[in-house]
């Protein structure tokens, strides 16, 4: 695809109506990704899962003139916040995928999207923001689902469970940080600079699991985290292709539809995700919600829909026209002129 090709579709894609289907669809496939990853838990460990797919994802971004371009203007300062940034995700990405060795996907998935809630709190001492009544009714709605999933003090009660709530702290501060770069870099740069820290971080463990021969504890967990490199199966490899395609989807169509479309009318569509790790977790398990999780995930659900409702109510919205990065749309006027107001950010969703 030439340069000019790419370009056409990137104005396609700008387009409101292709850039919430992009993302509904994207956003459906994702949980696929969690359960895909599920299953090789029992054979793969999570950094060669980690690296292989980056590797996949890299041979697709690099085959496009512009993502080259991108990183090279890309400046040494921007750079070191990039990788704060994702290592962040990086270890929203461990703490998530961990606990699927053990947990359901359903109950995992539910307990991170306390993420956009936790992003609340954090701006609050960190950014300076207000945490009205509404908000607070929100957080607590939310957090009271995630008590009733994870069940403290019971039989049922396992430390995994607490690992998603790192992967929501841990993504929590990764979408802090993009705040301050979110016009620094373009959304081609963004993508492989991320997919270039999921693979050396890959790397680095499968390197010092192979250096250390580290002995393994029992636990699905830790075989998981600490199973030296293994030969991967046909099959396996055609799943972390599809993983890969899958992440760098959702790591696109999530960039694309926040630059051009209101924050308050996408972001309803995140929870897509949520039903979607049921639907998976029963078509490929069996594996049917307890009571108690049903309860809990609608709890977390109606807490973060409620604080995008109450959001919209007090015309927080991101404009249209005016795009997260002027690079985006190949705009020609001074970046300033394009710098959207910290109070406007909304949060883009998950893309490990």
């Amino acid at each position: 695809m030439t340069e000019l090709e790419q370009k056409s579709l990137v104005n396609l894609m700008a387009q409101p109506a292709y850039a919430v289907g992009f993302f509904i669809f994207a956003m459906a496939l994702i949980p696929l990704n969690d359960s895909l990853i599920k299953l090789m838990s029992s054979s793969l460990s999570i950094f060669q899962i980690m690296a292989v797919r980056a590797a996949f994802a890299l041979l697709v971004v690099m085959l496009f003139p512009l993502t080259w371009k991108s990183i090279a203007n890309i400046s040494f300062k921007t750079w070191i916040k990039i990788l704060g940034r994702g290592l962040c995700l990086v270890g929203a990405m461990l703490f998530f995928f961990l606990p699927l060795a053990t947990l359901s996907l359903a109950d995992t998935t539910a307990i991170f999207f306390t993420a956009p809630l936790l992003i609340s709190i954090m701006s609050v001492p960190l950014l300076g923001e207000k945490l009205g009544i509404y908000r607070i009714i929100a957080v607590v709605c939310g957090l009271i689902g995630v008590l009733i999933i994870v069940k403290p003090g019971s039989s049922d009660f396992q430390i995994a469970y607490l690992l998603p709530l790192g992967s929501a702290v841990s993504y929590a501060a990764f979408q802090l940080i993009t705040r301050y770069i979110r016009n620094e870099v373009d959304v081609a740069a963004m993508v492989a600079a991320q997919n270039l820290i999921y693979f050396a971080t890959g790397v680095l463990g499968v390197l010092l699991v192979y250096i250390i021969e580290p002995s393994i504890p029992d636990g699905d967990i830790w075989q998981f985290l600490l199973r030296p490199w293994q030969s991967p199966s046909w099959v396996e490899i055609g799943m972390l292709i599809v993983a890969a395609f899958i992440v760098l989807n959702l790591s696109i169509a999530s960039t694309n539809v926040y630059t051009n479309v209101e924050a308050t009318y996408v972001a309803p569509f995140e929870y897509i995700a949520l039903p979607m790790a049921v639907f998976w977790g029963i078509a490929i398990w069996g594996d049917w919600p307890e009571f108690t999780s049903w309860l809990g995930i609608i709890l977390i659900l109606s807490g973060g829909i409620f604080m995008i409702y109450r959001e919209n109510k007090k015309d927080k919205t991101l404009v249209s026209s005016i795009p997260m990065r002027a690079s985006v749309t190949n705009a020609t006027a001074p970046i300033d002129e394009y710098l959207v107001r910290e109070e406007e950010y909304d949060p883009m969703p998950i893309c490990f």
